[in-house]
C-alpha cells in the first residue's frame, strides 16, 4: 500500500521520526491516536475497538517525498497522509496533528485513488510489473551508492547486465509519499527494513516521463 503525506506541519525531522515509529511499532500506535477518532465511517471510543493502520509487508515500509525526508519543509501543525495500496489502487486518508511535543492520529478514512499523485504511482506501478519497461526507464549506468552512518563509502555503476530487477509493489506494496513539492520533477523513494533505511531510489521526470537515476545502499 502506497501512502502519500499531504504535509502541512513546523517540524519536518520530529514527524519524518514519529511516521517511522507509528508504523513500525504496531503494539504502541494506539499511543499516538487521539480518541474518541472517527475511523472508516464510525466514531471508536476506545483503544480496544480501534484497528490498527499497518503499511508493513514483507518486513518493508517505503516513503516517498520529492526532497530529503528528514528535512522536508513544513507549515503549521497538521498532516494529512493518504495511504495508498499499489497492487488494488486504494487509499485511506490518515489525519495527524501535532499535540504539545507529540503527534497524534485523528481521523482515518477510506478514499479513491488520490489523481494529484496518479502519474507517479502510475508509474511505479506499472515499473513494478513490467520489466522491459522497467528497463526502458532506468537510465544507465546506475550510479550504486554505499552510505554508512551518513557518509558515502563506495560508488559503482551498475550496466544493463547487471541489472536486478525491482517489483516496488510486491516487495514494498507499503509506501509514505510526502508531496512537500507537487510541482517537483523529482522524487525519492525510501525503503525501510526492520524499521531502519536500507536503500533509496532516485528519480527524475524527463520530457514527462519518470526514470530511475541512482541507487543508495544505507547501514547503520
Amino acid at each position: 500500500m502506497l501512502l502519500a503525506l499531504f504535509c502541512r506541519s513546523l517540524q519536518a525531522e520530529d514527524f519524518s521520526k514519529f511516521i517511522v515509529r507509528f508504523f513500525c511499532e504496531q503494539q504502541s500506535q494506539t499511543k499516538h491516536v487521539s480518541f474518541p477518532i472517527k475511523q472508516d465511517g464510525r466514531v471508536v471510543s476506545k483503544q480496544g475497538d480501534y484497528k490498527n493502520i499497518r503499511t508493513e509487508k514483507n518486513g518493508c515500509i517505503a516513503f516517498v517525498c520529492s526532497d530529503s525526508l528528514n528535512g522536508v519543509a513544513l507549515n503549521g501543525n497538521s498532516v494529512v497522509l493518504n495511504h495508498y495500496d499499489l497492487q488494488k489502487k486504494k487509499s485511506e486518508v490518515c489525519k495527524f496533528k501535532k499535540v504539545n511535543s507529540g503527534w497524534k492520529l485523528f481521523e482515518s478514512s477510506i478514499s479513491s485513488w488520490n489523481t494529484e499523485n496518479e502519474d507517479f504511482l502510475d508509474f511505479i506501478s506499472v515499473y513494478s510489473r513490467n520489466k522491459e519497461f522497467q528497463m526502458k526507464r532506468t537510465i544507465f549506468p546506475v550510479p550504486q551508492l554505499t552510505i554508512s552512518r551518513g557518509k558515502e563509502k563506495a560508488r559503482n555503476l551498475v550496466m544493463p547486465r547487471e541489472w536486478v530487477y525491482i517489483d516496488f509493489a510486491n516487495v514494498c506494496p507499503d509506501v509514505a509519499f510526502i508531496d512537500n513539492n507537487p510541482g517537483a520533477r523529482n522524487r525519492r523513494l525510501y525503503v525501510y527494513r526492520g524499521c531502519k533505511l536500507s536503500q533509496v531510489f532516485n528519480f527524475i521526470q524527463i520530457n514527462k516521463r519518470w526514470m530511475l537515476i541512482e541507487i543508495e545502499n544505507h547501514s547503520n
